[in-house]
């Protein structure tokens, strides 16, 4: 079996480098660094309503998911596909079922779950709402510098591709559905996000800062989510990918033996 002299050179560059740039690459989020924290400001002809958590780590959870990105050595861009998805900080108010009618005494899990005080508005005492099923899309629309491996975070598209906000009041069923909200790009932090490679592991640390606002009947409502994002791509090692070159002619070879004695019986 001959191997053509620029595959050898190509193996003999994988294996001296020790990697092999990938500009394609699939960060898989880690939920338990990656921790988001929501503050909801609910605004009455613009004055604010109190607003705080239901419970102890209610306003905090982790986000899953992965970030599609094309990666250079002097560019970074998140493609479509890439998604952040909410776990779960909790079982909160109002449950999800509201023709069971113990929506506001039985809870059930959400992502996020906080309280708002609507007694200026006739009502008894603070009223409960809940964040479920939450997803985040992340897009750029053209390649962002990277240089040094740190890259500006501020103006990536987002949206909301799942979710919905449940409330106690304001509707049958008093709900809205975040699909139906566009929320800002991320704006940049004074820490910019880096890509580092260390090994056969290259790492996506990034700060995430959202804002969106919609409204339920009068009441303005407006969500910051802000955290930061840890995501991992692991490089295939340079004697794997030199096995997959080795392959190819090792197979075309072996086709080509196998149809020898055939080709001799004929």
């Amino acid at each position: 079996m001959r191997i053509r002299p620029i595959k050898t050179a190509i193996i003999a560059v994988l294996l001296t480098t020790g990697m092999a740039r990938a500009q394609n690459m699939t960060f898989t989020i880690d939920p338990i660094l990656s921790q988001f924290t929501l503050t909801v400001t609910t605004l009455l002809m613009g004055t604010p309503l109190a607003t705080s958590a239901q419970g102890a780590g209610s306003l905090v959870t982790g986000f899953g998911g992965s970030i599609l990105a094309d990666v250079t050595g002097s560019t970074i861009q998140f493609l479509p596909g890439s998604l952040l998805s909410a776990l779960n900080s909790g079982s909160w108010l109002p449950g999800n079922d509201y023709a069971a009618g113990d929506y506001l005494t039985a809870s059930d899990p959400a992502n996020y779950g906080m309280v708002t005080d609507l007694r200026s508005l006739g009502f008894s005492s603070t009223e409960p709402s809940a964040v479920r099923d939450l997803q985040i899309s992340l897009v750029m629309g053209t390649p962002v510098s990277l240089t040094g491996g740190v890259f500006d975070e501020g103006g990536i598209t987002t949206d909301y591709t799942d979710g919905t906000v449940f409330y106690s009041v304001g509707g049958y069923p008093p709900v809205t559905d975040l699909t139906t909200v566009t929320p800002n790009p991320t704006q940049s932090s004074a820490s910019p996000a880096t890509v580092t490679t260390l090994g056969n592991e290259t790492t996506l640390v990034m700060p995430f800062a959202m804002h969106s606002e919609y409204y339920v009947n009068m009441l303005l409502v407006q969500q910051d989510y802000a955290g930061t994002l840890y995501g991992t791509y692991s490089i295939p090692e340079p004697s794997t990918l030199a096995l997959l070159l080795l392959g190819g002619p090792a197979m075309a070879g072996l086709a080509r033996r196998r149809r020898g004695p055939q080709a001799n019986n004929e």
